[in-house]
């Protein structure tokens, strides 16, 4: 089971998404208070405090195209990225393009086996042109923008997620991200790559609030309450950034990172 289980293999949401940084001392107090509003989500409840790993490996261009245009800010941008719910190999991955027109966030997803976004990855797939090998709509837009772009794996970043939805009709969706770390592709050591994982420093929690319309009102009282300013989080470029700065990232010239089985799990070195 994932959050997305009962889905199709295609889905499409449209939505807001606020972010905000929390301070970790004020977690118990916004939990006590969000009691009254939201339930864990139907796969957060099966997991121990309600949290669970999200693994993402996002793609990009040779030069860092999409990264650049969330980096300059730019109003309609989009990432690429396969994303896992598991540690465990044998569960499904997804397939996601996130685009944003703006201030609305579109995500376009589709399910497929690990297997299948591994060919996505393998360099036969990039020999053979930009036609489109698709399974389903999702699944062929995907692999399109891939061949189109030249993309490869550019990033891995995985953390643990507190996930609720609102109790009510209102369709409200409240997320606690920690524990972010990356790890990035080292140049030249195409075939023989190792998983570094780093962590990446953030200014508290990350607070997401999802929602298709307007918050409602206890939305609006809790950031009230506890004082929270929105800001901008891209976890792909904070990371990223992160990667850059230490000089721990590299674009191979013909291999990258044959890494989609390095979406489950998290190994740390050193």
């Amino acid at each position: 089971m994932s959050p997305t289980t009962n889905q199709g293999n295609d889905s499409v949401l449209s939505r807001h998404e606020c972010k905000y940084f929390v301070a970790p001392q004020l977690l118990p107090q916004m939990r006590d208070y969000l009691s009254s509003f939201v339930e864990p989500d139907a796969y957060a409840a099966s997991c121990r405090e309600y949290r669970y790993p999200v693994t993402s490996l996002y793609l990009d261009s040779p030069e860092l195209l999409l990264y650049r245009m969330t980096a300059e800010g730019r109003r309609t941008r989009f990432k690429l990225r396969i994303r896992s719910y598991s540690d465990d190999p044998r569960d499904p991955v997804y397939l996601e393009i996130k685009k944003r027109a703006d201030k609305v966030v579109i995500k376009r997803r589709a399910r497929v086996s690990a297997g299948r976004a591994a060919a996505l990855l393998g360099d036969r797939f990039h020999r053979r042109g930009p036609e489109a090998r698709m399974s389903g709509a999702v699944d062929g837009e995907f692999t399109n923008l891939v061949a189109l772009l030249g993309a490869r794996s550019a990033i891995r970043i995985r953390y643990q997620r507190e996930a609720y939805q609102s109790r009510t009709k209102d369709p409200v969706r409240i997320t606690f991200d920690t524990n972010l770390e990356r790890s990035a592709i080292l140049a030249g050591q195409a075939g023989n790559e190792r998983d570094n994982c780093w962590p990446v420093a953030t200014a508290g929690v990350v607070l997401e609030i999802k929602f298709t319309e307007a918050f409602p009102s206890w939305v609006r009282e809790m950031i009230i309450r506890f004082q929270l300013d929105r800001c901008s989080i891209a976890k792909y470029m904070m990371s990223m950034n992160d990667a850059l700065r230490r000089g721990g990232y590299g674009v191979a010239g013909g291999a990258y990172l044959n890494c989609l089985m390095t979406l489950h799990g998290s190994t740390r070195k050193g």
